[in-house]
């Protein structure tokens, strides 16, 4: 009845298609129209098991990860990044319509039911330069709706150096060098979570987009250091 009223009162368009929002439309209480919002369906076709990227002549591992390693144990993309998604993640984080983190929440949620369930999840934490432009922590708010969901447990552990720049302006070496020293683990986190100073033995990381893995790569490093055994990620796209 809330949101009908809004509708009436308040009318919004489609981040994605620009059209109208009512009545049958609607589909949640954010800027998606239900038309745009069956593009987003995650399915378990041909995928690198280590990267999430899209198979096309190879088998199990993409040619990419078969020259390299990484500190985590998988990473699972719930789409590639195509343009509806790229579009949505832009209009959440660069925009600012913060209510899409309920949306992207509602579908990370049964993949992670699915694939990881019980592990705790980590959000990957921002840039602190960043989250003073934007205002906002874009995962941190997502894993917020996921812990309202469901029985999520997450465990803000990591933490983010300043001047670190920003990943997507860089070359895959410099992504690397640029993350050497900028994630830590949070020991008053980390106190009051684990108390007697047991790690799980899994855990797994949340982040938006999965580019070169140098994120990934680079946060599970630390949380090994810690004694974690086995890291995961579990990502919004697969660029």
């Amino acid at each position: 009845m809330k949101i009908q009223i809004l509708d009436t009162l308040c009318p919004e368009r489609c981040v994605l298609c620009g059209q109208w929002i009512q009545g049958e439309s609607r589909t949640g209480d954010y800027p998606l129209c239900r038309a745009c919002k069956t593009l987003f369906r995650w399915t378990v076709e041909q995928r690198c098991r280590v990267c999430s990227l899209e198979l096309t002549s190879e088998v199990e591992i993409c040619m990419e990860c078969r020259g390299r390693s990484f500190s985590f144990e998988q990473n699972v993309s719930l789409f590639p990044y195509r343009a509806h998604v790229q579009e949505a993640i832009l209009a959440y984080k660069s925009h600012g319509v913060q209510r899409l983190s309920l949306f992207f929440a509602e579908l990370l949620l049964p993949v992670w039911e699915k694939t990881f369930p019980q592990l705790p999840l980590l959000p990957v934490p921002p840039r602190p330069e960043g989250l003073k432009v934007r205002g906002f922590d874009p995962i941190g708010l997502i894993c917020r709706e996921l812990s309202r969901m469901g029985p999520v447990r997450v465990v803000p552990l990591l933490g983010r150096s300043k001047g670190t720049k920003e990943q997507k302006l860089l070359s895959k070496q410099q992504r690397e060098e640029n993350l050497r020293k900028a994630f830590f683990v949070k020991q008053e986190v980390l106190k009051r979570f684990f108390p007697e100073g047991k790690v799980p033995r899994s855990m797994v990381l949340l982040d938006d987009v999965f580019t070169t893995g140098a994120t990934l790569h680079r946060c599970a490093e630390v949380l090994k250091e810690e004694g974690v055994q086995e890291v995961y990620g579990l990502t919004l796209a697969r660029d």
